[in-house]
């Protein structure tokens, strides 16, 4: 019997969220009797033909193995079956028994953007009518999704995967990993990843940490992705800000550009406090891999992170409010509860520093493995 032919299209040459989420849920194919190819994606946006081909995805370490793997798509070649992960979400113009894509909403529905991406209404319709399969990364992506009138049965909730031996704890993590990067001697790391855009919280957050009478115990480093969304900009705006609001400065350090997955799971590991006073989110990947280093988090108490998190000693919950826009439903962070849980998880990380460490990663995360992730894409992408 051959192997298994499986095509895969995306956005591989970028350094985006999806790009990474595909390489991993990929990279544990490459020791199986699969024959996997690539059709590499147009970029979302013409700044993204600006990033260096060092900055690929393919280019880390850490999928030398399955990028010896993968293979150029070629036309009139029959495949098994095809996955695309890109936006918008296409049909693969490829041949192939099964057809599939990935869709993912941040809010309470698919927004007009996102529609006018594929096309038009029309346009989806056809597309969501001749899919057999749309993977979601959570049931609160998938509820999202339903409100188009799409057949249940298509979407299959297929969330991201962490692999926790692939994570070190804080204490496990020198300084040292971090050669060009200065961390300030003394203070409490509170980490954020993304963009800093109105669903993140980015907003809230920053202004958080300038309200805080803990403020000064902080350094806050802010991860951002310089050359797909031109992060820094912004951020230095909202910083700015909010020192002549509050006439003071906290100590802020911004990283724009690309890290390897190691390096960036030993930032995460390294911080003391994960941020993450999200509205809405379709998974929040940074949040469960924080959350896989026993790292505190402060976070907001709603979907899609309540799927996958319980309660923890370290987890301080930020209540929040359902609320409707264009987009369709968020959840309103409260700004007086991202206060008190912000200044309790900074009282907590004092106090850690006097007490015996305590491992609180084996009750608080419950997601499967990226292994286990391969193993149901291919049994719902086979069939």
């Amino acid at each position: 019997m051959s192997d298994l032919k499986l095509l895969i299209s995306g956005w591989f040459k970028y350094p985006h969220s999806f790009s990474y989420v595909n390489l991993e849920q990929l990279l544990p194919l490459s020791d199986k009797s699969i024959d996997l190819y690539v059709d590499h994606r147009a970029p979302l946006f013409t700044n993204w033909l600006s990033c260096q081909s060092s900055e690929s995805p393919l280019r880390d370490p850490r999928y030398k193995k399955l990028v010896s793997k993968l293979k150029p798509a070629i036309g009139g070649k029959f495949y098994d079956a095809s996955f695309d992960i890109a936006v918008p979400p296409i049909l693969s113009p490829f041949n192939s028994s099964r057809k599939s894509c990935f869709m993912v909403s941040e809010y309470g529905m698919l927004s007009k953007e996102y529609i006018k991406l594929c096309g038009g209404n029309d346009s989806f319709r056809s597309l969501a009518d001749s899919i057999d399969v749309i993977f979601t990364p959570s049931e609160w992506s998938k509820q999202a999704i339903l409100k188009q009138d799409i057949d249940p049965n298509k979407i299959k909730v297929l969330p991201h995967g962490v692999d926790r031996k692939s994570f070190l704890t804080n204490s496990e993590v020198g300084e040292s990993s971090f050669a060009n990067i200065r961390f300030p001697k003394g203070k409490i790391k509170v980490l954020h990843i993304g963009t800093p855009s109105f669903n993140k919280g980015t907003d809230l957050m920053i202004e958080t940490i300038f309200k805080s009478p803990l403020a000064e115990h902080v350094c806050f480093i802010y991860k951002g992705n310089d050359s797909v969304y031109g992060s820094r900009e912004k951020f230095t705006s909202y910083i700015n800000a909010m020192e002549k609001k509050y006439r003071k400065k906290v100590c802020t350090l911004y990283i724009g550009e690309n890290m390897s997955r190691q390096m960036l799971s030993q930032l995460i590991a390294t911080a003391d406090i994960y941020f993450s006073p999200f509205r809405a989110e379709g998974f929040n990947m940074p949040v469960a891999e924080a959350a896989a280093c026993a790292t505190t988090l402060v976070v907001s108490k709603c979907p899609p992170v309540t799927e996958f998190l319980t309660d923890s000693p370290n987890i301080f919950w930020i209540l929040t409010d359902k609320k409707d826009s264009e987009h369709g439903r968020y959840h309103e962070p409260s700004s007086s509860s991202a206060l008190s849980a912000f200044n309790k998880a900074i009282e907590f990380c004092i106090k850690k520093v006097f007490e015996p460490a305590t491992d609180y990663s084996s009750f608080q995360l419950n997601i499967m493995s990226w292994d286990k992730i391969s193993r149901l894409l291919l049994s719902n992408l086979i069939q």
